[in-house]
């Protein structure tokens, strides 16, 4: 793990969508936390890594085999990351 993940937080909508996909909860926030962004661009891959030095927020996007998005947002002071759907963003 290269952060903390601090209080974890779902969304009901996010985690309907997640149980409805067979994915595990832990799985998605496994690769959070080692910056395996899924869905993100590489400018936006960049800025999670530099994110882990300069302390601000990172964010990931996980395309579910249902095609759903869901995004994983761990805040800059690292006491909260939410996990929520691209519409709930």
């Amino acid at each position: 793990m290269l952060f903390p993940l601090g209080n974890i937080v779902a969304t009901p909508a996010s985690l309907e969508d997640i149980e409805h996909s067979d994915t595990n909860t832990r799985e998605l926030l496994d690769r959070h936390c080692i910056l395996d962004a899924g869905e993100l661009y590489e400018d936006d891959q960049q800025l999670n890594r530099d994110a882990v030095e300069n302390g601000t927020m990172i964010l990931s996007c996980f395309k579910l085999n249902t095609g759903v998005k869901i995004y994983v947002i761990t805040e800059a002071d690292r006491s909260v990351t939410t996990i929520l759907r691209r519409d709930e963003y």
